[in-house]
């Protein structure tokens, strides 16, 4: 089968490239707002051609719009407006947040139209081809376009699930959560190593973190996140808690709002016994009204 590719950055290089290693599908046209990308992208696949602009689109038996989530409407929209027949062509975006339904322009045409989010960071291209088997991939739309696409996703390597459209944005909090909330919490860890001796020996300090982080990772999957849990709050030890959101605050007010937000989450998870779980509310609760001003 052919695939055509609307907005081809790295998740669609990723998959179309593996594709193509694979034999899974034959690599057709790709669009992306220049040409000079989409021969980025067809340089790096291996395969492929360049297209100009919607109205030179021709018919393919897949069609992966890979844009930007604000973008899929809009191209599926243009998609929709071609002289084409659809009702023999499924076409899937990738997005987590969003469900099928972006996709209706071309289902009213006839195409069989589903959403198929991979479970990964495609950030870094190289490592995704090496790393994206063994992840889990979460899928819903049109049954028929479910039936075309599983057994393509499942070449690639990974693990098929299913779950419903209404779903679609907490399904897609977890993964936020677990991705790009995760990065924002290393670089405040990062941002506190900077503060001391360590981050002035180094411009990049954080692998000094890099084997706790790997081990708790480890934990999390060994038994779960509330029993991997350890440290102050585990432990009840609300002067320790204290102690280091005035002097983060001291660094960043920033990084101390953020630092009492993330105690206060963790108290729940910590399941303490009620004294200690008192004594920390308690602290916590004073701790909020001096880190707005930590200063005064």
């Amino acid at each position: 089968m052919e695939l055509n590719i609307v907005g081809c950055g790295h998740l669609g290089q990723t998959v179309a490239k593996l594709w193509q290693r694979n034999a899974t599908f034959s690599i057709g046209q790709v669009l992306n707002r220049s040409i000079s990308s989409a021969q980025r992208a067809l340089d790096w696949i291996g395969a492929g051609r360049v297209c100009d602009s919607h109205s030179e689109l021709t018919p393919a038996d897949v069609w992966l719009i890979a844009t930007p989530d604000s973008a899929i409407a809009e191209a599926a929209a243009l998609l929709a407006e071609l002289d084409l027949n659809w009702h023999h062509s499924t076409v899937l975006h990738c997005s987590g947040a969003h469900s099928a339904a972006l996709l209706q322009p071309l289902a009213q045409r006839g195409a069989q139209c589903a959403a198929v989010h991979p479970i990964h960071s495609f950030a870094n291209p190289e490592a995704s081809l090496k790393k994206l088997a063994g992840c889990y991939c979460a899928a819903e739309g049109d049954p028929a376009a479910l039936h075309t696409l599983k057994p393509a996703f499942e070449q690639l390597g990974l693990q098929w699930l299913t779950i419903s459209a209404a779903q679609k944005s907490v399904y897609h909090a977890a993964s936020v959560f677990a991705c790009n909330y995760l990065t924002t919490l290393l670089a405040a860890a990062e941002q506190c190593l900077k503060a001391t001796d360590i981050g002035a020996s180094t411009e990049h300090p954080l692998p000094v973190l890099m084997p706790l982080i790997q081990q708790t990772l480890v934990n999390i999957d060994n038994l779960g996140p509330q029993r991997s849990l350890s440290g102050p709050i585990k432990r009840g030890d609300s002067e320790l808690v204290t102690a280091q959101a005035k002097a983060l605050a001291t660094i960043d007010p920033d990084l101390g709002k953020l630092y009492l937000a993330l105690a206060e989450a963790t108290v729940k998870l910590a399941q303490l016994p009620a004294d200690k779980h008192q004594l920390l509310g308690l602290a916590l609760d004073d701790l909020k009204r001096q880190i707005p001003n930590p200063r005064q």
